[in-house]
């Protein structure tokens, strides 16, 4: 097929078109279940949004219909929401001074992190040191794509049930 611009040359149709993206897990949602989580999720959002614009009306004393709705169905004042604001600070600086001596305790008394050393790579010896499949087995599952087993290929104590 020729196109109009390269007059010469001739290309395939294949070569214009984008590529599709390789998708890992594509998974297929039914229409249903798509627009349910929608709602869900717009619902949360709001909900979120409503307290923290509710918290930061009471800190910022600010009043209009909606704090005022929400004070008034909890019957609580801007000096009760300030005091509780207050005192989960302080709650929260307890927890992180708290946790911020105990990782300095654990600093010095068990040294700095630095001196672990991390396994390397895993080699063909120590899959085969398992004993879970046979060489042949662990040979074609490295070089082929795609492989369609009769039998479950593991041996062993992973294919029985739970032990008694």
């Amino acid at each position: 097929m020729e196109f109009t611009r390269s007059r010469k040359s001739k290309q395939s149709v294949n070569s214009t078109l984008p590529k599709k993206p390789n998708y890992i897990v594509k998974s297929k949602q039914p229409l249903f279940n798509r627009v349910l989580a929608l709602l869900i999720n717009i619902l949360m959002w709001a909900y979120t949004l409503t307290v923290i614009y509710f918290f930061i009306g009471s800190l910022f004393n600010s009043d209009n219909w909606l704090t005022r709705q929400l004070k008034m169905n909890f019957r609580i004042t801007n000096t009760a929401i300030r005091s509780f604001m207050f005192w989960t600070f302080v709650l929260f600086l307890c927890f992180f001074g708290g946790l911020l001596l105990w990782r300095h305790y654990n600093k010095r008394k068990f040294g700095s992190l630095k001196r672990r050393i991390y396994p390397g790579n895993t080699t063909q010896e120590d899959l085969m040191g398992l004993d879970l499949v046979d060489v042949s087995t662990y040979l074609l599952l490295q070089s082929e794509k795609v492989i369609i087993f009769e039998t479950n290929p593991i041996k062993g104590s992973l294919r029985k049930g739970p032990k008694s």
